[in-house]
């Protein structure tokens, strides 16, 4: 997904849904969102150590967007893919460099 892609992605409420959705249940994914699907343990428990560069860049951002935008989402789809909130300890004092807060634990 490059750049322009992610824009597009941001401004589409339903594509952000079915994402989320896809994410959080497993059902409804489309073959490039099984893709991103099956980078999310990786994403979250290892700073995305089997990604290109190309997909760690954009998976801080579509994480970063979710932070910001759908933080409810975020804690979900969190809670099933970094249970012990290994992305929590990698990334907050990067995060919080950046303002960005990571949303309370639930």
């Amino acid at each position: 997904m490059c750049r322009a892609d992610i824009e597009e992605l941001f401004a589409n409420h339903r594509l952000i849904d079915n994402y989320m959705h896809c994410f959080k249940t497993g059902h409804k994914c489309t073959p490039d969102l099984l893709k991103a699907k099956e980078l999310l343990p990786n994403i979250f428990q290892s700073k995305c150590s089997k990604c290109t560069e190309e997909q760690k860049i954009n998976s801080i951002k579509i994480i970063e967007w979710a932070i910001q935008n759908r933080p409810d989402d975020f804690l979900e789809v969190e809670a099933h893919y970094d249970p012990h909130h290994q992305f929590r300890k990698d990334y907050e004092a990067e995060l919080n460099a950046r303002n960005l807060m990571l949303p309370p634990l639930k």
